[in-house]
């Protein structure tokens, strides 16, 4: 992982005990600051392998419904990359 990359996984982390409007604002951020679509998606899938091994539904639930707005899996409005990922 690149320093960005880190910066992202850490920030999610410390995030999570928060609502999805502030996943998703740092999600935003990031994208700004240079963090890829493909990169995002690959940070929020290992963090939700951590939350299935700790039986953590419900923050798995809000790291997947930010996994649906990075690939482009909602309303437009919601959508953080113009591309679809599937």
């Amino acid at each position: 992982m690149n320093e960005i990359n880190d910066m992202y996984n850490k920030a999610i982390l410390d995030a999570l005990d928060h609502d999805k409007d502030m996943l998703y604002d740092i999600t935003r951020d990031f994208k700004d600051k240079g963090l890829n679509q493909f990169e995002a998606y690959e940070i929020l899938k290992r963090i939700r392998c951590i939350l299935i091994e700790k039986k953590d539904e419900d923050t798995e639930d809000l790291v997947l419904e930010l996994m649906d707005y990075v690939v482009g899996f909602c309303q437009p409005k919601y959508k953080i990359w113009d591309e679809v990922i599937k």
